[in-house]
């Protein structure tokens, strides 16, 4: 059982226990505010407490289940090596999209981009070679550190000072590696917590664990000894929330692995990044009556391939249907061949060109050839509670120790199975609806999927699965 804090009693709360102590041994003396028993009680009640703040100051700097901020850095201090302490929060690195209106000019390295008034400046420079056409995508930093310099793909910045023949409007083309904020004392905690329980010793699995997650951009990292065979290790680096990491952080693990006094001699290194594994979760809802009907289809609603869509804006083969306000359901590729279903409203539409804006923005553009639904009140609802079931797999929720080394052992908080059941139940507790029938996962109406690995030759780990959603709905029934 983990202890977050230590009992405390208000000077309040020890005066009574005293007084009511005393009122054994002397039922007939007064203890009434300001008699002399309850004057004795009151000066020890206050000693006491005083030694309850210091044994809560001795208890902090001890041990970290009781430590916070600069006494929690001295805990980190002890047990994490220099290089791996509280991680300091971190810029965010990628591409952005520039575009010439005249000539091949140049662009100075560490001009300034801004978005959502947070600034980027290039770490590159922009010769007239570099220009084959016109645009051409800059290496870019963030400024300033933490989260909230990461923006979605596709956002538009404005250049700040543009030379003469480039246009201030650009594009996030890319992002190489998000930005972090400063670790949290429970992050710490854990980490520490787990370099006591996993000590790092000549090369053993701890070790690589412990050389990995020095590594900047790496989250957790998982070592799988003789993976393939006598002398291997597999390591297998995650980023934030369960992220899966760029190559450019792969090759920075092998690196600082490699490094000399670190790899064993004769140890054969495996580092891959996990993937995320797609699965089609397809379910037919039964609403109530009155909640009808969630979708209209239209095949005029087919999104055509051009121009092409933007995350903000698609043009339709037919004259649309859907109109301003609706909720439009729409497909989309997040650049990893996982396909995603989400909902946005619809802010604009313009029948003469086909046109169709939503409101906020897509990770990525919607998928060519796919539909566009005007999507009913049960829709979002019924997509979140499917997608909350399959945010419960794998590593993003496994705190058990044994998981640091066996990220899909089956234990509460780090399940690898999702059962058809479950789906069933959370739809059920939807207001509106009347149960659910024929689910499917991958078409096949099987009881459950899993991300569970076996430790075989060729095995790559799966970082989760992520659900492609499609909802369908039967006839409206019930009050």
């Amino acid at each position: 059982m983990t202890i977050t804090a230590l009992t405390k009693y208000t000077i309040e709360e020890i005066r009574s226990s005293i007084l009511d102590s005393f009122t054994v041994y002397r039922p007939k003396d007064s203890t009434a505010v300001g008699s002399d028993a309850w004057m004795v009680a009151n000066a020890l009640a206050e000693q006491i407490y005083k030694l309850q703040l210091r044994d809560d100051q001795v208890a902090s700097w001890i041990t970290e289940e009781f430590a916070t901020e600069d006494k929690l850095d001295a805990q980190a201090a002890q047990w994490l090596p220099a290089d791996n302490q509280r991680r300091a929060a971190t810029t965010w690195t990628g591409t952005f999209t520039l575009t010439a209106t005249l000539g091949t000019p140049i662009v100075p390295i560490d001009s300034l981009i801004t978005i959502n008034d947070i600034t980027y400046k290039t770490t590159e420079a922009v010769a007239a070679i570099d220009w084959s056409s016109s645009t051409v995508n800059v290496d870019v930093e963030s400024v300033t550190t933490g989260t909230s310099a990461n923006q979605l793909v596709g956002t538009a910045g404005t250049l700040s000072s543009p030379p003469a023949g480039v246009s201030s409007s650009c594009t996030l083309a890319s992002t190489v590696t998000e930005a972090l904020d400063k670790e949290s004392d429970v992050s710490l905690r854990l980490r520490i917590q787990n370099a006591k329980r996993n000590r790092p010793a000549s090369g053993n699995w701890a070790h690589f664990k412990e050389w990995t997650e020095s590594v900047n951009g790496v989250d957790k990292a998982y070592v799988y000894p003789i993976m393939y065979g006598l002398g291997t290790v597999l390591v297998v680096p995650v980023g934030l929330s369960g992220s899966s990491v760029t190559s450019t952080i792969i090759e920075n693990v092998k690196t600082e692995i490699n490094a000399d006094g670190h790899r064993p001699v004769g140890t054969i290194l495996f580092v891959t990044s996990s993937v995320e594994v797609p699965v089609t979760c397809s379910v037919n809802v039964f609403p109530v009556a009155g909640y009808e009907s969630d979708y209209t289809f239209s095949t005029a609603n087919h999104i055509a391939a051009g121009p092409a869509p933007t995350t903000t804006v698609f043009y339709t083969t037919g004259t649309p249907t859907i109109e301003e306000g609706d909720r439009a359901i729409l497909i989309y590729d997040d650049g990893d061949g996982v396909r995603h279903t989400i909902q946005r409203t619809v802010s604009d539409v313009d029948a003469g060109t086909k046109k169709v804006t939503i409101s906020e923005a897509l990770d990525e553009p919607p998928l060519v050839g796919s539909y566009v639904y005007p999507g009913g009140p049960l829709w979002q609802p019924i997509y979140d509670a499917i997608c909350s079931e399959f945010s419960k797999l794998g590593t993003a929720n496994c705190t058990d120790t044994r998981s640091q080394r066996y990220p899909y052992y089956n234990t509460e908080g780090c399940n690898s199975t999702i059962y058809a059941s479950q789906i069933y139940q959370a739809i059920e507790e939807i207001p509106g609806t009347n149960g659910a029938t024929s689910l499917t996962f991958d078409g096949a109406s099987v009881e459950y999927v899993t991300n569970e690995i076996s430790r075989g030759a060729t095995t790559i780990p799966i970082l989760k699965i992520s659900p492609y959603i499609t909802i369908t709905f039967g006839t409206p029934s019930g009050p």
